[in-house]
C-alpha cells in the first residue's frame, strides 16, 4: 500500500456508474521535516527522524483532557512525560527493559492520521449582523419599459456625442438635428462629415 506523497499518476476510483472519482498528486511545498506538515498526512511517519516535534504540536493543537482519555494516562507536564506514560502503559520497551518513546510518538502519529485521536477546530465567530425588517405597505412602483428605453438612449447619446434629438454633430460643425430622426444628414461632406440614419 501506497503511503502519502507517494503516487504520481492520476488513478481513477469508480465510485458507481455515474460518478468517477480523480485523484491527483498535490504539491507539497512544506519540507519534510515541518511537524504541520506530518499531521496533514502529508510525509509517511515511518520516514521521520524527529518523532518528538509533531507530537508536541499535537499536544499543543489538542484539549489535554480529550489525550488524557484517549490514552488513559494521567496528567502530564511535558511531552516526554506524556509519552512515558503511554509507552508505559501500552508496552513500548526497548531491549533492558528502557522505554521506547520513538516507537511511542510513532504510535500516537499513526493514531492522529488514522483518526483515533479526538481533535476538532471550531468554526471562527462571526460579528453578529443586526437584520431590520418591516412590513411592506404598499407594492412597489411598476417597471416602465418606455422610461427605461429613454434614459438608455440619452445615456448612450451622452456617451458618443449626440443630440437628444438623435443626430450627431458633424465635424464641420452644423448642428444636424433639424434633419429628425428618420432623415439622413444633408450636411455629411467627404472632408469629415459622416451621414448617419438614427
Amino acid at each position: 500500500m501506497q503511503g502519502p506523497c507517494q503516487f504520481q499518476c492520476c488513478q481513477e476510483v469508480k465510485l458507481d456508474k455515474k460518478v468517477l472519482l480523480l485523484d491527483s498528486p498535490g504539491v507539497l511545498f512544506a519540507a519534510a521535516s515541518d511537524p504541520d506538515a506530518v499531521l496533514r498526512n502529508c510525509v509517511n511517519v515511518d520516514q521521520l527522524e524527529d518523532l518528538v516535534a509533531p507530537v508536541e504540536s499535537i499536544i499543543r493543537r489538542c484539549k489535554r483532557e480529550n489525550l488524557i482519555k484517549a490514552y488513559e494516562v494521567n496528567d502530564f507536564d511535558t511531552t516526554e512525560e506524556f509519552l512515558e506514560q503511554v509507552a508505559n502503559n501500552r508496552g513500548k520497551l526497548k531491549k533492558g527493559g528502557m522505554l521506547d518513546l520513538e516507537a511511542t510518538a510513532s504510535m500516537i502519529l499513526k493514531d492522529w492520521s488514522s483518526g483515533k485521536v479526538p481533535f476538532f477546530t471550531m468554526p471562527p465567530t462571526r460579528a453578529t449582523m443586526e437584520v431590520a425588517s418591516s412590513v411592506v405597505t404598499t407594492w412597489a412602483q411598476e417597471f416602465d419599459i418606455e422610461n427605461a428605453a429613454s434614459l438608455m438612449q440619452d445615456e448612450a447619446a451622452e456617451s458618443s456625442g449626440m443630440h437628444t434629438s438623435g443626430c450627431m454633430l458633424m465635424a464641420c460643425g452644423t448642428d444636424c438635428s433639424t434633419a429628425g430622426n428618420q432623415m439622413p444628414c444633408t450636411n455629411a461632406t467627404d472632408e469629415g462629415g459622416v451621414e448617419m440614419i438614427l
